[in-house]
């Protein structure tokens, strides 16, 4: 395998000395993260253009492009003076995800490629971000999670957007979440579970009993989180949630959320009312 590096002339390298050239490099000279193989996706950030074969395929890459990457973005590592990045855990793909309502694609999990990439007119926005969230030491939890989102939303125009991050989680549970919450109202069942993840039903039943829950279980906790989200968001008649919630009978809806959380709809809804005035009134 070679990969070719483009510096004014080609230059071609072998991979044994370049790689391990890059390795002494980028361990002691690199502002970038060090790579976790484990890693959900990365947000690369090209500063200086190279060329890299990736899965057997030559990608050009130009000053001001960036890469969403899924998994280990270990094939780029010889270049790692070329670019900034960041590495994003799947954690923070679960919670991107439940923040976000972009409608996801039928895109069968072996479609989805391994990366995303896109090119920015002015990419300096990129830059910082990434740059701000190198600094470890200057930012809080909350505003490294924040500005990752930012990082993230600059590939959210793509096609395959929500299904590439749903693919970054291995967690079977968390990826049925997601692809839940992409349309909560749909008639979900197991069959089409399955076949958009590309595993059998009775595996896919095996590997959520593994994790403590199951189908329903989870479909059902979807369903109730995006109740109680729109009941202390929005005015909607309960009907209407009802039916946003993927439910054909609102006296259904009712009893279903009143067993969940131990009141009705309406009793949520004022009970939430009345503690956000109370907070206004405080304040």
């Amino acid at each position: 395998m070679q990969y070719v590096k483009r510096a004014g002339g080609c230059e071609y390298w072998s991979f044994g000395l370049y790689f391990c050239k890059s390795i002494y490099t980028y361990l002691v000279t690199s502002n970038v993260r060090a790579i976790d193989m484990n890693e959900a996706c990365s947000v690369v950030f090209v500063h200086s253009p190279f060329v890299v074969l990736f899965e057997g395929k030559e990608l050009s890459l130009e000053s001001g492009s960036a890469l969403l990457v899924r998994g280990g973005a270990g094939s780029l590592l010889p270049f790692s003076e070329c670019f900034r990045r960041i590495s994003l855990s799947e954690s923070t793909i679960s919670r991107y995800l439940l923040c976000g309502d972009e409608k996801q694609d039928v895109v069968l999990v072996r479609q989805i490629p391994r990366y995303l990439c896109v090119s920015f007119p002015k990419a300096e926005l990129m830059g910082i971000l990434i740059d701000y969230l190198c600094e470890e030491k200057i930012h809080t939890d909350n505003l490294a999670e924040m500005l990752s989102f930012s990082c993230l939303a600059f590939f959210s125009s793509e096609k395959m957007f929500s299904s590439f991050l749903t693919a970054c989680i291995s967690n079977i549970s968390d990826r049925l979440s997601a692809l839940f919450r992409t349309d909560i109202a749909a008639n979900w069942t197991l069959r089409d579970v399955s076949s958009r993840l590309c595993i059998s039903e009775s595996l896919l039943k095996k590997r959520l009993k593994e994790e403590g829950t199951c189908f329903s279980e989870l479909l059902l906790t979807e369903r109730m989180r995006m109740a109680a989200m729109l009941l202390n968001q929005s005015r909607c008649a309960i009907n209407r949630i009802a039916a946003q919630c993927g439910y054909n009978f609102t006296s259904y809806f009712i009893s279903v959320f009143r067993s969940y959380f131990g009141v009705t709809p309406a009793g949520y809804r004022m009970a939430a009312f009345n503690e956000m005035s109370l907070s206004v009134t405080q304040e």
